[in-house]
């Protein structure tokens, strides 16, 4: 992107092909492109492994990644490298949650441990499940049922800067589904239910319902209700259903301005994506007194974000237009800045 005099800016679409040749170049191509534009918008997801042969970097991770940052130190990088690569660090995220929880929400969360660091080795035990960073979970996650001594002492060994880390298993995780609430602009936008369907291997989704309070679903857990019900309440009165939507974006909101808050100290106040659009994904766990909490699972943010909406066009593109205007005002902040003063 390239700030005009007769427009507020000016977008040129680079191929992944060319913007990995010009990274793993000898630096003059380089040079050249600061002297062209002003953002660097996209590039390779850093929050997953860059080192999958879908980025066709064959061995050149580390170049690129040298490469990025120098870019970032001349000219605005969008997502921030540095936000993505902590993004990709999903243990640390998840001790960033449980803090949160501790000391914010006062809310439950499953118990978590990086996998080397286990005092026993588990052996297909159901009461947990197994993580890895630097991917999504249904890539890298693995039931505990599933995974052997052997399995579990690879898993301890792995070298690498992605570690795997082993999860008390949420029922309710697993058999539910989840609350996947987005974020825009720092203020709750919408939500949408997900469930896993086993037989048609997709996602079954529903966003046309009254949201159910937690004494609710607690309920409706014990009945056995289906899946795709039991976050929502047909027969909820309108006070109903705003308390339970106020309670749900008052979970969401103090989890999110903490974590901002985290993650804005541990990089010297940058700028982050997650203050731009930000997904919070959501389920229930019991707490001590045998009642239902809110957690959040999983954290995505910015260009990485998934809409989970299938057929539900209309709020994608409400969302999609929402983060728009969110984007248009981060770049007009972006072009009062002097080129110079940014590099």
């Amino acid at each position: 992107m390239r700030w005009g005099e007769t427009c507020r800016f000016s977008i040129e679409l680079c191929p992944w092909d060319e913007f990995i040749a010009i990274l793993l170049s000898d630096g003059k191509e380089m040079e050249r492109l600061c002297g062209l534009i002003d953002i660097v918008y996209g590039g390779a997801d850093l929050t997953l492994d860059i080192s999958d042969p879908v980025y066709k970097l064959q061995g050149n991770e580390d170049r690129y990644m040298n490469s990025l940052r120098w870019l970032a130190g001349h000219v605005h990088v969008w997502p921030p490298p540095n936000e993505a690569i902590a993004a990709s660090r999903k243990f640390d995220v998840v001790r960033d949650l449980d803090i949160i929880a501790r000391t914010v929400t006062r809310t439950h969360r499953p118990r978590t441990r990086l996998v080397r660091e286990c005092a026993t080795t588990l052996n297909r035990d159901p009461r947990f499940v197994f993580k890895r960073e630097g991917s999504d979970t249904s890539r890298h996650r693995e039931w505990g049922h599933h995974v052997s001594a052997s399995r579990f002492r690879r898993m301890a060994a792995e070298g690498g800067k992605y570690r795997w880390f082993c999860q008390d298993l949420v029922p309710p995780l697993r058999d539910l589904g989840e609350i996947r609430v987005y974020v825009i602009g720092g203020r709750y936008h919408s939500f949408v239910v997900t469930a896993w369907n086993d037989e048609e291997l997709g996602w079954d989704t529903k966003t046309d319902g009254r949201l159910a309070p937690l004494e609710h679903i607690s309920r409706a857990m014990g009945a056995r209700r289906p899946t795709k019900d039991v976050f929502f309440r047909d027969n909820a009165s309108p006070a109903e259903e705003a308390s339970a939507l106020a309670h749900l974006k008052s979970f969401v909101h103090k989890t999110y301005i903490a974590l901002c808050q985290i993650e804005a100290r541990r990089l010297n106040g940058s700028s982050l994506s997650l203050q731009q659009i930000a997904r919070f994904d959501i389920s229930v766990i019991q707490n001590q007194t045998g009642g239902l909490d809110y957690f959040v699972n999983e954290v995505e943010r910015g260009t990485t974000l998934s809409l989970f909406f299938g057929c539900h066009q209309e709020l994608a593109l409400q969302i999609m237009s929402a983060w728009g205007r969110a984007m248009e005002a981060r770049l007009d902040g972006v072009g009062t800045c002097s080129p110079l003063n940014v590099r």
